[in-house]
């Protein structure tokens, strides 16, 4: 078997390069600058209230009580999976019919309407970890603000809503 002595050209150094550069960015995720960030104690606690209107479900009581029961759903930002966030609590949104009286009184009542056509007015609100940026609040490096569309997704369902509301708490 006659072996030759191998030599390493200018093309072999560059495809080493190339190839140890990949691994690198492969390796350098979004994800580790949230584990930096967690580490560092840069985050610090965020409640998000995710309001969904309109999801048509047959039994809403059921579904509510079971993400009750679960205590966490799966949050995803612009298409993008954040990890699994703590429900604090889950706040019934009915929409309400408002009369005003002929003596001046307002008299509110339920919509009958809704309880027919089997629609959820819902609003979540959740508990994470992010941190507060010049562009506004940071959670699963997304920036996320009052308006961004948010998808709540569990064992059997899921669910399209919006950023109502955001509060960075102190720690």
């Amino acid at each position: 078997m006659n072996i030759r002595n191998r030599y390493w050209s200018f093309l072999d150094l560059i495809a080493v390069v190339a190839f140890f550069g990949a691994a690198v960015c492969l390796t350098w995720t979004p994800k580790l600058d949230s584990v930096v960030a967690g580490v560092t104690k840069i985050t610090q606690p965020v409640q998000v209230s995710i309001d969904a209107h309109g999801v048509p479900v047959v039994d809403a009581t059921n579904l509510m009580t079971q993400i009750k029961l679960d205590g966490r759903v799966s949050i995803i930002i612009r298409n993008q999976p954040h990890g699994r966030v703590p429900v604090v609590n889950i706040i019934d949104l009915s929409r309400c019919l408002i009369s005003v009286q002929s003596n001046d009184h307002i008299i509110t009542a339920l919509d009958p309407n809704q309880k027919r056509s089997n629609n959820l007015d819902v609003r979540f609100i959740l508990k994470g970890k992010g941190k507060r940026t010049n562009g506004g609040m940071v959670l699963g490096n997304q920036n996320l603000k009052i308006g961004t569309p948010v998808e709540l997704e569990g064992e059997n369902f899921r669910i399209n809503g919006m950023v109502s509301h955001l509060i960075a708490q102190d720690n």
